[in-house]
């Protein structure tokens, strides 16, 4: 894994901090390692190791963890545990409240764990080949007890430590409705239809909705409708992306021949400026630029003009790994021929 600081390509590289790991499902098993800086010893002194395992905790290939600042949060068939990231001691450990095998997401934000789960299938929407799962219920826990507080139908869009936004679907997968309800018991606050939207991004003041042929803008502490546009996103989740970062829509439609993205104005739906690629692309919010990811190059764009900042051969795709860094994935290799 290489890492480049993103303002300045010119710059030495300096010792990145620890990447604080996404609160998210994973499938692997859990080591905890702590990461120190390397000292300086005495005259032919070994070189203090930059990597320590601290303690570890066995996992299968079906359960799922998530992962905090200070905690880490492991969801196994005989039950729920939470372990002190530090020094791997138990905080609590209870009955999972779904059946092993139901939870499909696990998320650790803002004092709560957020199980998603059973899952339902469908067929994705101008896919008929292509299916897609998606949680039916939210089971929202206190992460510091491991208490319940309360459960509800829908999907998790976005929390804060005083709200958590969802969204039902429809038996085809697409959202139908989104509803505001109080983080601490689950009691609803607001509801709004979104008659067939594809997908639900969200800031902390607007949320945006888009369908095949219209994007919707709400106000986040009550709903109401701000603005609405004409915007072709395509019909389906496979070809299409949407982004909500610095006040900006960012638009990702694929096609045969690449993909286009194009950048919106939040408040009007303005478009602000596209970007043409002869590769399938997409974007992400890599701090001071937009990282676009085209085949086996990464190019930093400048959020507000779409113009090149710099550009990075040999990168299929990028992790954000701390303020103003990122991680590269590198495309695969071709196997050798004798």
């Amino acid at each position: 894994m290489s890492v480049i600081e993103l303002g300045d390509l010119s710059s030495p590289l300096a010792d990145p901090p620890p990447a604080r790991p996404p609160a998210r499902f994973r499938r692997w098993p859990l080591i905890v390692a702590l990461l120190g800086a390397l000292g300086l010893g005495g005259a032919g002194g070994p070189p203090v190791p930059l990597v320590r395992q601290v303690w570890t905790t066995g996992l299968t290939d079906q359960d799922g963890f998530a992962v905090t600042a200070d905690a880490v949060y492991v969801v196994r068939e005989s039950g729920m545990t939470a372990y002190d990231l530090a020094t791997g001691a138990v905080r609590w450990r209870r009955e999972s409240p779904l059946r092993y095998g139901d939870v499909t997401s696990v998320q650790v934000a803002d004092g709560m764990v957020m199980l998603g789960g059973p899952p339902e299938f469908v067929t994705a929407p101008g896919y008929p080949s292509a299916a897609m799962a998606f949680p039916t219920e939210l089971i929202v826990l206190d992460a510091a007890t491991g208490a319940d507080r309360w459960r509800s139908p829908g999907e998790v869009f976005r929390s804060t430590s005083d709200s958590v936004l969802l969204a039902d679907r429809d038996a085809h997968g697409e959202l139908h409705t989104m509803r505001m309800v109080d983080a601490r018991d689950g009691s609803l606050r607001w509801t709004r239809e979104l008659g067939r939207a594809l997908d639900v991004q969200s800031g902390p003041a607007q949320i945006v909705t888009t369908t095949a042929t219209e994007v919707r803008t709400y106000r986040y502490e009550d709903g109401a409708p701000i603005v609405s546009g004409r915007i072709e996103t395509g019909n389906d989740w496979m070809n299409s992306a949407t982004m909500l970062t610095g006040g900006r829509l960012f638009v990702t439609r694929a096609d045969p021949r690449g993909a286009t993205v194009t950048a919106y104005r939040l408040d009007d739906l303005t478009a602000l400026w596209d970007r043409r690629t002869l590769r399938g692309s997409f974007v992400t919010d890599c701090g001071p630029v937009l990282c676009l990811s085209s085949g086996a190059e990464l190019s930093g764009l400048d959020a507000a003009t779409g113009e090149t900042r710099w550009s990075l051969a040999g990168w299929a795709g990028v992790n954000v790994a701390g303020p103003g860094r990122c991680s590269r994935t590198a495309p695969p290799t071709s196997p050798s021929t004798p």
